[in-house]
């Protein structure tokens, strides 16, 4: 009689088990979204119904949020030594970190590792460095002493790291410095005249890069190998702001605004494989950042407090979702 007992008893739990198993499993989907609600509040916006709910943790002083690998976002905290990671919507754990200021993480597709920047020190130059996070463990991995300004980083497939960045010692010197992930080692330095604060890479080869301080409708093309600019696309819109590409597609989407003023409007669809403008989205103003779900294009405005969802299939508004001073991960 009592092995029958703890024979049902051991059922039943097995049974809730699974349940709750079953309970998560509906209820958190890989393709929602994490939203930085101002400076201190991270948001987890479902793609079914476009309803969201605050996620209960403080991030003050996060100024930006990384996807990774579309299974959690991590939030560089820029007071503290601290990467805070969300994942099944809600707060998993901080990464400990050795040197402060982290302010952006940029996910590598192609390693599974991700590459934090800090904010520029002056006066501890030798903590200037890119942090790397093992994104399977979230730990700190090591750091690559870098005594430059980062702007902006970006990967490419054959394990190289590149990285736009400014001197710390002539305001006039703009590089591109290409890493070999091999062994975390500088092997080329490209020097412009103008400093990119956006770069992407769309091939092993190939870089487009914009300059946000300039209103001119440019983006610009970079050929590693040849060390120059070997090309610029005419967008429609002034003032490129940020830039995402869309890896279902060989497609590049520019986002156009002038942030300082507050003023612009207007989507740039570039086709990489062309490196021509083959479309836009015109009826967004001051677009600040992007996701991509599938055949959605998640486009946030701060100016509108708002969340516009896009099909990219027509470049058609479906939907606008309210949300206070909504910045998607990038």
């Amino acid at each position: 009689m009592k092995k029958l007992v703890f024979l049902c008893i051991s059922i039943v739990i097995v049974f809730i088990i699974l349940l709750n198993k079953c309970v998560v499993k509906k209820h958190v989907n890989e393709n929602n979204i994490y939203v930085l609600c101002g400076i201190n509040k991270i948001a987890y916006l479902s793609c079914n119904n476009y309803k969201y709910s605050d996620i209960n943790h403080n991030i003050a002083t996060t100024l930006f949020i990384s996807n990774i690998n579309n299974k959690k976002i991590y939030a560089p905290i820029c007071d503290k030594k601290q990467i805070a990671v969300f994942e099944h919507g809600k707060f998993k754990k901080n990464i400990d970190l050795t040197y402060s200021l982290p302010l952006i993480a940029k996910y590598n597709i192609f390693d599974n590792n991700t590459y934090v920047f800090h904010k520029t020190k002056v006066t501890y130059k030798n903590e200037n460095c890119i942090t790397i996070i093992d994104s399977k463990e979230d730990v700190e991995k090591r750091n690559i002493k870098y005594n430059k300004g980062v702007e902006d980083i970006t990967f490419t497939a054959d394990k190289k790291m590149i990285v736009s960045s400014w001197s710390l010692h002539n305001n006039n010197i703009y590089n591109i410095d290409i890493f070999d992930l091999n062994n975390f080692s500088l092997i080329k330095t490209l020097s412009f005249p103008k400093m990119f604060n956006k770069i992407i890479a769309v091939s092993n080869d190939i870089i487009y890069a914009l300059d946000r301080n300039s209103e001119e409708p440019y983006i610009y093309v970079i050929s590693i190998s040849k060390g120059n600019i070997i090309n610029r696309i005419k967008l429609n819109y002034n003032s490129p702001y940020n830039i995402y590409k869309d890896n279902d597609k060989s497609h590049i989407y520019v986002l156009h605004q002038n942030f300082d003023l507050q003023e612009g409007k207007g989507i740039s669809i570039i086709d990489c494989s062309k490196h021509k403008v083959i479309g836009t989205i015109p009826d967004i103003y001051n677009p600040e950042s992007m996701y991509i779900i599938k055949d959605k294009l998640f486009i946030s405005s701060l100016r509108d407090n708002k969340i516009y969802v896009v099909n990219k299939n027509n470049n058609y508004i479906e939907n606008e979702i309210y949300i206070r001073r909504p910045i998607l991960p990038s």
